[in-house]
C-alpha cells in the first residue's frame, strides 16, 4: 500500500467519525420533557450543554434517576400527615351505650327538629285542616325526648328488617313486644309524616335556579359532618365508595335502575 492510499483511507475515517457524531446530536433533547429528570452526576447545566458535543455530556443524559413521589419531596414539599387516625374525644370505656348516642344527637339537635317539625305540622292543619274522623287530627306537639325515642326506632328498624311499618306493630310470631311500648303504630306515623328539619317558606321552588334538591336535609349533613370530623380522625388514604337505598319516594334524587337488587 502506497502513501496516498494510506491518506485517503485515513481521511475516509475522519468522514465517517464526523457522521456518527452527528448523529449522536440528533438524538440529543432539544427541549425539556414534562416529567422532570435530574443527573446523578456533578456535572453543572453548562458542562451538560457543552458546545463541542463531547461524549462525556451525551453519556451523562442516561444517568438519570426519575424524580416521583418518593425522592420528590425536598423539590416540591408537602404537608405532612400529622394526625393520629381512629376515635377522639370519647367517653370512658365503661359508658353505658346512651352516652354514645347523646355524643351525636346532641340537645341542640334534638330541639332544632323540635322547632322544625312542629311549626311544620302546624303550617299543614291551616292550610289542609284535617278531618274529625282522620288520624292526623289526633296531633300533638312533639317534644325532645319522644323524638330521640323516634329516632332509636328508626335505628333500630335498620337492625331488625320488617317488610313495611305495619309489621313491626303486627301481632304475629315475630312480633316484638318493644316498637309497641316505645310507640303506637298511629303516632310514629304521625312522627314520620311531620317530621321536619328546616321551615319550607325559607326554600326557594323548583322553577328557581337557585332551587337545591338537598335543601331540606342540609342541616342533617352539616351536624353529622361536624361530630364526625370531631369525634374521629380519618387515615391520610381513604377509598370512598356510594351505597344506593331503594325507595318509592318522589324526589329530584331518585335513579331508576332495574338491574339492582331492590328493584328485584
Amino acid at each position: 500500500m502506497d502513501d496516498a492510499e494510506l491518506v485517503r483511507i485515513i481521511d475516509e475515517l475522519d468522514i465517517a467519525e464526523e457522521q456518527v457524531d452527528s448523529d449522536d446530536e440528533l438524538f440529543a433533547p432539544s427541549r425539556r420533557c414534562d416529567r422532570r429528570i435530574y443527573s446523578d452526576s456533578e456535572s453543572s447545566e453548562e458542562e451538560l450543554e457543552d458546545e463541542d458535543g463531547e461524549s462525556g455530556s451525551v453519556e451523562s443524559l442516561t444517568n438519570f434517576r426519575e424524580v416521583n413521589v418518593e425522592n420528590d419531596s425536598q423539590y416540591n414539599p408537602r404537608p405532612l400527615f400529622s394526625k393520629i387516625p381512629g376515635p377522639k374525644h370519647l367517653p370512658r370505656n365503661i359508658s353505658k351505650p346512651i352516652e354514645y348516642f347523646d355524643l351525636f344527637f346532641t340537645y341542640q339537635f334534638l330541639n332544632m327538629l323540635r322547632l322544625e317539625t312542629n311549626p311544620y305540622a302546624q303550617q299543614f292543619f291551616e292550610n289542609t285542616g284535617p278531618a274529625n274522623r282522620s288520624t292526623t287530627f289526633t296531633w300533638k306537639k312533639t317534644t325532645i325526648k319522644e323524638l330521640k325515642a323516634f329516632i332509636a326506632i328508626l335505628l333500630e328498624m335498620g337492625i331488625t328488617r320488617r317488610p313495611t311499618f305495619f309489621s313491626y306493630w303486627s301481632r304475629n310470631h315475630r312480633y316484638i313486644p318493644w316498637f309497641g311500648k316505645m310507640f303506637s303504630r298511629n303516632r310514629f306515623q304521625l312522627l314520620c309524616k311531620f317530621f321536619h328539619t328546616v321551615d319550607n317558606s325559607t326554600l326557594v321552588g323548583r322553577d328557581s335556579n337557585e332551587y337545591d334538591s338537598t335543601a331540606k336535609f342540609e342541616p342533617v349533613v352539616a351536624h353529622a359532618n361536624s361530630k364526625f370530623k370531631f369525634y374521629y380522625s380519618s387515615n391520610q388514604h381513604l377509598s370512598v365508595d356510594e351505597s344506593l337505598v331503594g325507595t318509592k319516594s318522589r324526589s329530584a334524587l331518585t335513579q331508576y335502575l332495574p338491574n339492582k337488587k331492590h328493584h328485584k
